[in-house]
Order: structure tokens, then C-alpha cells, then sequence
């Protein structure tokens, strides 16, 4: 019955009228009777009503009809009906229209819809609207659309949905953008994120942010991005994101970056980071860094590294750190390390491990301290 009236008719119909069509009456009108409503007429259209248009019904209005739309029209909207607007149409919207879609439509736009809407359409999505977002359609967006959001945008988006950033959007995030997300939300970053971040967005992260990059994050940090960190930033890496550090990161540190960190954080490092100090960086520890290494760390050092410590790094090992040196560690001491220690150091060692060859500076070693 509906799709038998004639334009002259619908257009003879008052709002009381058109209120009390169905939803379905209205999805019924085709697109030459929904011309005959007129601007008056297709405001009165009820939210209720709106609900029950399919995605070919929103298809068929036109910008005029669809700019008669108020916010709270818009957001009756169903995700399926929002699915069928066209580009043409998602970028005829008032900002305030856009400010009415519901976070679900919002999440259901396509790459290609996302795309039509302009950059001034995109900076007035709500942190509620964009909390909907996940990692697939954060995907789908072009990476202007992404410099289109403020910080603040930025920082409502959840940790699934961060996940989706591709390392061609991370490439054109500012700094200020950057300085909106939390670090629960860079805690999610994947190694392959990590990796994509450019030597100013590491080095404009703040000390939170960055304690927020899991263990595996930081140890995805190349060379050239270790460098960007200050040494306040290194400083505020915890024991956890040390414990990260692979042989490989540990070596690729700079004398200046090693320096920076203490030896809380020394203490922190895994067999395998103290594996991968090399000659020059273990000459370069301070007594105070040194001390800090555990007993086992001490006991892992292999000949070359024991012989790049100086006399005065040798003398400072605690009794602790050399009464963990098993008899392989001792053995591989040679006799300028043995004779570089205290009588009381000697009598932490594991006598055992003491070679022949490394007897007489021991010997004589214990005969001066009597002598003294």
C-alpha cells in the first residue's frame, strides 16, 4: 500500500501523519517517493522509524535530505544503514552529525569511508567514538587520516585498537600526538611498532612512556634508537626492561650510554646481556657499576672479558661476587687479575680452581700478607 502512493500524496502528508507510518512503511518508500518529502517533512521523521532503514534505504537519500538529519537522527542510525551511506554522503555530514554516530558505526565504517571524511570531520570524533575502534579499523585508516587526530584522540583509543597501527601511520604521528598515549597503551606496541618508531618520537617519549615498552620492545631498539634516549631515559629503564637486553643490545651501547646506567640496573641484566659486554665497556664500568653485578653475572665473565678489567675494577669485587666465581672462573684468571686482589679477596676464591700456573702469584700473595 505504501509503495502506491504517489509524490503528490506524500507530499500532502502532514508530521502527525508520517509519525505514524511503521518503520517499515518508511523503509518502503523508494527513493523518488522519499524526494516528495519535503525539509519539514523529513525532520519529523521519528528516531524509531530511523532504526529501521537498511543500508540501501540510507543509500538513496539525497545530500539535501540527509543534511536535514539532526545529531540525534543520525545517531538512530543502525551500523548497517551507516554502512550504506556513500562516500559522497559521509562527506556531506555536518561536524555535528558526525559527533551523533554511535561508537559501533563509527568502528563500522570501512577504509574506504574513512577515507572520504575530511580532516576537520575527523578531529570532532568523541574519545567515546573512537574507544570503539579496533585494531582492524585503525588499520583500515590512510595515514592522513591518522594525522587528522589530536593527542587526546589518540590517547581514547584502547590497547587493541592500538595494536593496529601500521608502520606507515607511526611514521607520520607527531611528537605532540605521541605525548597523548598512556603507557599501558605503549605496553601494547608490538616489536614490529617498536621498530618503525623514529629516533624523535623515542626521544620525545616521556620517562613514564617509556617504562610503559615491554622488555621485548626494548630490546627490539636498534643501535641508532638507543642512541636517541637520553641519559635520563636510560636511567629510568627498570629491572625488568634490562632483563630484555640481549648480548647483542648490551654491545651495541655506547660508553656513554653504559655509563648512564646504575648499578641497580647493571644487577638486572641476564647471562646473556653480561655475555655481551665487550673489552672496551667492561674497562669502562666504574667500581660502583661494577660492584653491582651479581655473583653470577661475575661468575659468567669469560678470560677475555676478566682480562679487560683493570687492577682497580679487580680490587673492588665484593667477597660476595667472588665467592660465587666457580673453579672454571677462577682458572681463567691470569696472574696480574690474581695478584690484583687483597688477601682478603683471595680467601673468598674457590681454591680449587686456582691452576699451577696461576700458583705462585697466589703463593706469594698470601706471603705478604703475613709479611705485612
Amino acid at each position: 500500500m505504501i509503495g502506491g502512493l504517489t509524490s503528490a500524496q506524500l507530499a500532502a502528508f502532514v508530521a502527525t501523519q508520517i509519525n505514524g507510518l511503521s518503520g517499515a512503511g518508511i523503509s518502503a518508500l523508494s527513493a523518488e517517493q522519499l524526494t516528495a518529502f519535503s525539509t519539514t517533512q523529513f525532520k519529523s521523521i521519528t528516531t524509531t522509524q530511523l532504526k529501521s532503514l537498511t543500508s540501501t534505504d540510507v543509500a538513496e537519500f539525497t545530500l539535501t535530505q540527509l543534511g536535514q538529519l539532526s545529531s540525534t537522527q543520525v545517531s538512530a542510525l543502525s551500523k548497517s544503514a551507516i554502512q550504506g551511506l556513500s562516500n559522497n554522503q559521509l562527506a556531506a555530514l555536518s561536524t555535528t552529525q558526525v559527533k551523533g554516530l554511535t561508537a559501533s558505526c563509527v568502528s563500522g565504517l570501512s577504509q574506504d569511508q574513512f577515507s572520504a571524511l575530511s580532516p576537520e570531520q575527523l578531529a570532532i570524533l568523541t574519545t567515546t567514538q573512537l574507544k570503539g575502534l579496533t585494531s582492524a579499523d585503525v588499520t583500515e585508516m590512510t595515514a592522513t587520516a591518522i594525522t587528522a587526530f589530536s593527542r587526546t584522540q589518540l590517547a581514547a583509543l584502547s590497547t587493541v585498537a592500538i595494536k593496529g597501527v601500521t608502520g606507515d601511520q607511526f611514521t607520520v604521528l607527531t611528537t605532540t600526538q605521541l605525548s597523548g598515549l598512556s603507557s599501558t597503551q605503549l605496553g601494547a606496541l608490538t616489536t614490529a611498532q617498536i621498530d618503525n618508531l623514529a629516533d624523535t618520537q623515542l626521544a620525545a617519549l616521556t620517562v613514564t612512556q617509556l617504562k610503559g615498552l615491554s622488555a621485548a620492545g626494548i630490546s627490539e631498539l636498534n643501535q641508532t634508537q638507543l642512541a636517541a634516549l637520553s641519559s635520563t631515559q636510560l636511567a629510568a629503564l627498570t629491572a625488568t626492561q634490562i632483563k630484555g637486553l640481549t648480548g647483542t643490545d648490551v654491545s651495541e651501547l655506547t660508553l656513554t650510554e653504559l655509563a648512564t646506567l646504575s648499578s641497580t640496573q647493571l644487577s638486572a641484566l641476564s647471562t646473556t646481556g653480561i655475555l655481551g659486554l665487550t673489552a672496551e665497556q667492561l674497562a669502562a664500568l666504574s667500581t660502583t657499576q661494577l660492584r653491582g653485578l651479581t655473583g653470577n653475572a661475575v661468575a659468567s665473565l669469560t678470560a677475555p672479558q676478566f682480562a679487560a678489567l683493570a687492577t682497580t675494577q679487580l680490587a673492588a669485587l665484593t667477597t660476595t661476587q667472588l665467592q660465587s666465581l666457580t673453579s672454571t672462573s677462577v682458572s681463567i684468571m691470569n696472574a696480574t687479575a690474581l695478584a690484583a686482589l687483597t688477601s682478603t679477596q683471595m680467601g673468598a676464591l674457590s681454591l680449587a680452581g686456582i691452576k699451577a700456573s696461576q700458583a705462585s702469584s697466589w703463593l706469594c700473595l698470601v706471603l705478604h700478607s703475613y709479611v705485612r
